[in-house]
């Protein structure tokens, strides 16, 4: 059962390089583009979901699609700025526990 995990999920070091590895990647792409793509997944999506609730429930309006097209490209992009502080600080803490294993004992 333990190797059957280990091959699906992987070990926790593993799983740490992994992040890392992935996370150089991203960062050498850039912060602007980052936060832009979450801005636009996240404003589409849900612009598109909203729009489609409204005009199934028969609410739908030029303006208030208009506002949510300002409140969801608004929110997405906070939260793109929210997710790379959150990647940025766990890759540095990844960082930082990578440095102090393979540090040697004196």
């Amino acid at each position: 059962m333990k190797q059957l995990w280990q091959k699906y999920f992987g070990s926790d070091e593993k799983k740490r390089q992994n992040f890392i590895e992935s996370w150089e990647k991203t960062e050498a792409k850039g912060h602007p583009k980052f936060v832009l793509r979450h801005t636009f997944i996240y404003g589409i999506s849900f612009v598109l979901y909203s729009t489609l609730y409204s005009y199934l429930e028969g609410n739908f309006n030029h303006w208030t699609l208009l506002g949510k097209i300002l409140q969801y490209f608004i929110t997405g992009f906070l939260i793109g700025c929210v997710q790379w502080w959150i990647c940025e600080r766990k890759y540095q803490k990844l960082l930082k526990l990578r440095n102090k294993q393979n540090s040697p004992i004196v």
